[in-house]
Formats: C-alpha cells, structure tokens, sequence
C-alpha cells in the first residue's frame, strides 16, 4: 500500500510541475485516501504522519494555484497542525522542522490574499521560530542561516502591512544580524553584503518618510559605508556603483532636509559623479540617465542655496538636455515618462522658489508634453 501511495503522490507532483492541477489533485487525492487509512490504522506511525501532512499541503497548493484560498487554507491548516504535532514529539528532525516552516510560509501567503493579516502575522512568527530551531540544530548550515534571514526580513514586510513599524524594524534589524555574521570565506559574502546594504537603506527610506531623519541618517550611513567597501573592491561592477550612488543620494537628501547644505552638496555631486560615470559604463541606458538628470537638478538646488550661481545654470542645462532627449528616445517607456514627468514638476518647484520663472516655464511645458502623451497612451 506504501508503494502505491508513492506512486499516486509521485504523480501528482510530477502534473503540479507541469501545472496540469486538474490530474495534480486527482493523484494527490487518491494518495490521500491511502496515507489517511494507513494513519487511522497506526496513529503512532510518524513517518504515515509526515506523509499525510505532505499530501494535505500538496493539495493545498493546487487549490492555491487555482486561486481558491479558502480551500488552499483548510488544507494547508491540516498539514500544520499534523506537522506541529510530529515536530513537537522530535523537535530536533531536521526535515519535519524544514517542512513545517515551508507549509507555515505558504500558509502566510495564503492568509494574506485572503487579507487575514492577524493570522499572516500569526503563521510568520511560528515560521520564524522554526527558522530558528533549524539554525540552533545546525548552526553551522548557512543555508539554514540565510533562511532564517530571509525569513525575518520577509516578517518585516508584513509587520509593515500590518501598520506595526516598530516590529517591522526589529525584524529587518535581526536579519541584518544574521546576515553581518557571513565572513568573506563565504562564496556568497558580495551578495550577503549588498543585500545587507539594501536592507539600511530600505530601513533608512522607512525612517525618512516617517520624518525620523536622524535614525535615517545613521541607516544610511551604515549602507554607505557597506557601499564603499565594495567598491573598493568590485571597482568595475556596475551593480555596486549604483548602490554607492544610492547611498549617496540619500545621505544626500537628509542633509537637504536638515539644511546642512555643505554636507549635502557633498554627497549629491559624489552621486552625480557615479553615475556620470555609469552612462559611460552602460551607454543608452535610459534610466541611469534620467537619475543623473535628478542628480544635475539636485546639485543645482544646493548650489544655487549657497550661492554659487556660477555653477547652477550649467547644472540646469545638462539635466534639461537629457530631459528633453529622453522624453523622445524614451517615448514608449511608460515608467520612465512618469519619472520625468515628477522631475520636471519638481523642477518647476525649485525653480520657482528661485524665481526663475523663465526656466520653470521651459520645464512646465516639457512635463505638459509628457503628460499629454501618458493621457493618449491610456
């Protein structure tokens, strides 16, 4: 009977990879029916248990490609529970614990289509902990170590939905510290740390916007120190000059706001500078060059703030050349249309507080160009 249970369940994996959830379903039920007589008949047999537990999360699954949710959740909710039971009589199984953890993530996702964030929270916190109890197993499996990472920072995501920022932070910050722990013996450790760079400044944007400047600058401060690091080392890498240039940009627009426009001026012309450097690295590639548009018309602003004027009309021409250039080269590029749409408004904006009325008209009309064109392309 085992084997024919393995046969029908082998089939029913091997029709969900091809996506054909009809014939899925139909092996996966007929498995089904078999491991649950096996179990019925010795309660106490915890390998039937596992299997049964695996074939209520298969079906789930299906249900859930299927966009049925509520159903995806009954099944799945079955394995979990038949998974906590078995985990809880051998807390040190490494596969049932690394199974309980993918049912409990997929459980999350379900829970969160169905928009039940207390229950998403629920399941992410239980997942998180068998995270956990895996990487005190085998501290040494990184691939137990980056797991529990990922496992944190996406908890973090959902804290954010949530509206629970303060639990969002913790958890980015516990993944950060997971991650800080990978050495450079690591083949990974490029990677690890770009991703730990990534996660400061995500943590610092968060601040920003909740008008916490000052624990944004410290989060961006320690992604640009991370972004140095890696330049110096990966000098040619095109991928770590525009997380430098990222970083700057921010460090950047936090000195702006709090009007130390020295230091801001540093940053933003350090940024500038990057990704004059990126156009040459990568020519024609139309988003780095409207960032280094934002970048000219930034630098303008400070400048023009600290009085240099000598320098600002220079700053203003380049970043409308590219503007204007773009705006026709990049015609069918919807996001990329929106995005100069914002800079030219936000041009207009600095321009006029100037009273450079004459300038501000020229960037007006362009973003009247473009936001004709997104009107006619809807």
């Amino acid at each position: 009977m085992h084997k024919l249970f393995h046969s029908y369940n082998g089939l029913g994996n091997r029709y969900l990879q091809e996506r054909n959830l009809r014939k899925a379903r139909l092996f996966y039920e007929r498995a089904l029916k078999i491991i649950t007589g096996i179990v019925e008949h010795d309660p106490g047999n915890i390998e039937a248990q596992q299997y049964l537990a695996s074939t209520f999360n298969s079906i789930g699954v299906v249900f859930k490609h299927r966009c049925k949710r509520k159903k995806s959740r009954e099944y799945l909710e079955k394995a979990c529970h038949i998974l906590e039971v078995v985990t809880s009589l051998n807390p040190s199984n490494l596969e049932s614990v690394w199974e309980r953890g993918k049912n409990l993530r997929a459980l999350v996702e379900v829970c969160r289509e169905l928009e039940d964030m207390e229950a998403a929270l629920r399941y992410h916190k239980e997942a998180v902990e068998a995270g956990e109890l895996l990487a005190e197993i085998d501290p040494e499996n990184r691939e137990y170590q980056k797991d529990l990472a990922d496992r944190y920072n996406v908890l973090g995501y959902t804290f954010r939905r949530a509206g629970l920022y303060t639990d969002a932070i913790e958890c980015h910050e516990n993944a950060i510290r997971i991650i800080a722990r990978t050495g450079e013996g690591d083949p990974e450790y490029f990677k690890t740390q770009s991703n730990l760079a990534s996660m400061y400044r995500s943590l610092g944007g968060y601040c920003y916007r909740k008008g916490d400047l000052v624990r944004a600058k410290e989060y961006f401060e320690q992604a640009y120190n991370i972004s140095v690091w890696l330049a110096e080392k990966y000098p040619d890498e095109k991928g770590v000059l525009a997380d430098l240039s990222s970083s700057c940009s921010a460090l950047g627009e936090v000195y702006r706001r709090q009007r130390e426009f020295e230091s801001a001026l540093r940053f933003c012309d350090q940024a500038l500078k990057i990704e004059q450097l990126l156009v040459t690295l990568d020519p024609g590639n139309c988003e780095i060059e409207a960032d280094l548009a934002l970048s000219y018309l930034t630098v303008a602003e400070i400048l023009s703030r600290l009085g240099n004027d000598e320098m600002v009309q220079a700053y203003e021409e380049e970043a409308f050349a590219i503007i204007e250039r773009l705006v026709d080269i990049g015609a069918s590029n919807r996001s990329l249309q929106v995005k100069l749409s914002w800079y030219c408004s936000a041009a207009v904006i600095d321009l006029e507080r100037c009273d450079k009325s004459a300038e501000a008209s020229r960037y007006e009309n362009l973003a009247e160009r473009i936001r004709c064109r997104l009107d006619m392309s809807d």
